[in-house]
C-alpha cells in the first residue's frame, strides 16, 4: 500500500493513525507491531485499514480470527524469512511478490509448493532482516541493497517441516470461508477426547506421547491453558 501511494511505510502509518485520532508514540516503528498475528495490533490495523481503502475482510490476511483459541505464545516467527521460489512464481506469472501469511507462523521452516526451505538472508548482499525492516519496502526486494529475494537458492526441505507447512498452509487457506470464531470450549473437549481414545484418560501417558511435561497437560485439561500452535 505505501508502494503504490510513493511513500514509506513509515509516513503511511503514520497517517493512518492521524485518520483515526490514534495515540503513537514518538519512537513507533511499524516493523514491531506484529500486523499479521493474533493481538490486538493484527484486529486494530486490518480495520482501520479497511475503513480507509474501502476494502472489507482485511482481517482473513490476519490469523485474528484464532484469537481466543490461539495463544501468541511461540506464534510470531523469530526472523524475517521468504521462499525464494514462491517470489520468482509471483514474478514470472506478472504479478506484484507478495509475502504469505503462513510465512508469519514460526513452526514454519519451509515451502511446502516447492519443498524447499525459507530463507532469511539476501543472496546479493549477504544480510539477514533485508526482508521488510526499512524505512521503504518493495516486496521481494531487499531493503538494503535492491536485489531480488527471488533469485536465491534454498535447500531442500525435510520431511518433518514440509508436514508442518502443508498443516498450516491448509489451515490459513481455509481459514477465508471460516463461519464460527473457534472457541476455547471446543480445543478442551477435542484434548479430553484425545487423551480418553490414545490413553485410557491418563495425561501423564499422554504428555509422554508428545514429549512434555505432564503439568503442561495438566494445565491444559484442569486449569483451561489453551496450547500453543
Amino acid at each position: 500500500l505505501a508502494v503504490s501511494h510513493a511513500v514509506s511505510t513509515t509516513d503511511l502509518a503514520k497517517f493512518v493513525v492521524q485518520q483515526v485520532e490514534h495515540d503513537i508514540r514518538r519512537d513507533f516503528e511499524w516493523q514491531q507491531r506484529n500486523l499479521s498475528g493474533v493481538g490486538e495490533a493484527a484486529k486494530s490495523w486490518s480495520a482501520w485499514l479497511s475503513a480507509l481503502t474501502g476494502v472489507g475482510h482485511l482481517d482473513t490476511l490476519t490469523l485474528s480470527k484464532w484469537t481466543p483459541v490461539l495463544p501468541a505464545i511461540g506464534l510470531a516467527p523469530k526472523r524475517a524469512h521468504w521462499c525464494p521460489a514462491c517470489l520468482q512464481e509471483d514474478r514470472e506469472a506478472g504479478q506484484a511478490p507478495y509475502f504469505r501469511l503462513a510465512w508469519e507462523v514460526g513452526p514454519v521452516q519451509a515451502c511446502h509448493r516447492h519443498k524447499l526451505k525459507l530463507m532469511d538472508t539476501c543472496p546479493h548482499c549477504g544480510q539477514r532482516h533485508v526482508r521488510h525492516h526499512g524505512g521503504v519496502v518493495v516486496p521481494g526486494w531487499c531493503t538494503r541493497c535492491g536485489g531480488f529475494l527471488g533469485e536465491g537458492e534454498s535447500e531442500a526441505a525435510a520431511p518433518h517441516e514440509l508436514w508442518v507447512a502443508r498443516q498450516v498452509g491448509d489451515w490459513v487457506a481455509n481459514q477465508s470461508h471460516l463461519v464460527d470464531v473457534p472457541e476455547a470450549g471446543a480445543i478442551l473437549t477435542m484434548l479430553n477426547a484425545l487423551v480418553l481414545g490414545l490413553d485410557g484418560g491418563k495425561y501423564t501417558n499422554f504428555a509422554k506421547r508428545l514429549g512434555l511435561a505432564k503439568s503442561v497437560v495438566h494445565g491444559w485439561l484442569k486449569k483451561g491453558v489453551l496450547p500453543s500452535l
